[in-house]
């Protein structure tokens, strides 16, 4: 299973960063909620608000962004012969434990919990 969260990990890290040098507004939407603890990332590879109802525009920029995400982790599902859900939480994993202090994460069966 390291074998296939390597290469999960590594698919879905060079997507993301292809992505990345086409910032744009649902980036910057989403990076500043999660900044002020409004949306936090979820177990699953998603992120989320963190005490919702949000806004009408960002719960656009959030259904956007898992879009993309869920375009990106079905990709790298198809390319390691894993699941949809397998590509997510690796990638979840590994964003979490690099979340900022401060930053909200959604742990599986557990409520929102501030790093």
């Amino acid at each position: 299973m390291n074998a296939l969260k390597t290469l999960i990990l590594a698919l879905v890290t060079t997507a993301f960063m292809m992505g990345a040098a086409h910032a744009d507004a649902v980036k910057d939407a989403i990076d500043a909620a999660k900044a002020s603890g409004t949306v936090g990332e979820r177990w699953d590879g998603y992120v989320a608000p963190v005490n919702p109802p949000v806004s009408a525009n960002l719960q656009q920029a959030i259904d956007t962004m898992n879009l993309r995400r869920k375009d990106i982790y079905e990709k790298a599902a198809k390319k390691t012969n894993a699941t949809l859900e397998q590509a997510g939480v690796v990638f979840a994993e590994n964003i979490i434990t690099g979340l900022p202090d401060g930053y909200y994460y959604l742990p599986k069966g557990e409520g929102w919990t501030q790093k």
